[in-house]
C-alpha cells in the first residue's frame, strides 16, 4: 500500500511495523480469548504515515526487553526504533476496545525520538479519524 503512494523509502519500514503490532494485537486478543477481529489501518498525507492496529484487549501495550534467547519481546522495542513516534489510545468500535499505532515520516524514522506509549485517549491520537 505505502508503495502505490510513492512512498517507496517508507514501505519496508511500514511493512514491518504493520507486522510487529498486528502480531502483537493478535497475541492480545489471543490472551484474553476473544473471537473478535484485529484491524488494520494505514494513512498519508504524503509526508506522514500512521499504521494503527486494533484489537479486543483492553490492556496497555507493554514494551518488554527480550528474555534470553526468546524469540519474543522485541516486537515495540523496534517499532519505538523505527517510528517517528508511537502510542496507543482506546476506542469502542465494533468489539475493539485498543488502538496502538506508530507514525513514519517522510524522510526517516525516530525524527524525534519521543515515543508517547504512556497513554493516551481518544481524540488525542495523532490523526482523529
Amino acid at each position: 500500500m505505502v508503495a502505490e503512494w510513492d512512498l517507496d523509502a517508507l514501505s519496508e519500514t511500514a511493512e514491518l511495523i504493520a507486522s510487529e503490532l498486528t502480531t502483537n494485537a493478535i497475541t492480545a486478543t489471543r490472551s484474553i480469548g476473544s473471537v473478535y477481529p484485529v484491524r488494520l489501518w494505514v494513512q498519508s498525507d504524503y509526508s506522514r504515515t500512521l499504521i494503527t492496529v486494533g484489537d479486543s484487549s483492553p490492556d496497555p501495550p507493554r514494551r518488554l526487553g527480550p528474555a534470553g534467547d526468546t524469540e519474543g519481546g522485541r516486537g515495540l522495542l523496534l517499532v519505538e526504533a523505527l517510528s517517528s513516534r508511537w502510542g496507543w489510545h482506546a476506542i469502542h468500535q465494533r468489539g475493539t476496545t485498543k488502538a496502538v499505532w506508530a507514525e513514519l515520516r517522510d524522510g526517516g524514522a525516530s525524527m524525534s525520538g519521543t515515543t508517547q506509549g504512556s497513554g493516551r485517549v481518544a481524540g488525542e491520537d495523532p490523526w482523529p479519524g
